[in-house]
């Protein structure tokens, strides 16, 4: 049980910071066009 709660809590911890990542590229690229 413990097992598998902690590897859901770190599947979901690696989705928050892949798509906080996301983000970040996305808003670079933004502010580049913007930029222009």
């Amino acid at each position: 049980m413990m097992i598998m709660l902690n590897y859901m809590l770190t599947v979901i911890t690696k989705i928050q910071l892949k798509s906080h990542f996301d983000i970040h590229i996305e808003q670079k690229k933004r502010y580049k066009m913007t930029k222009c």
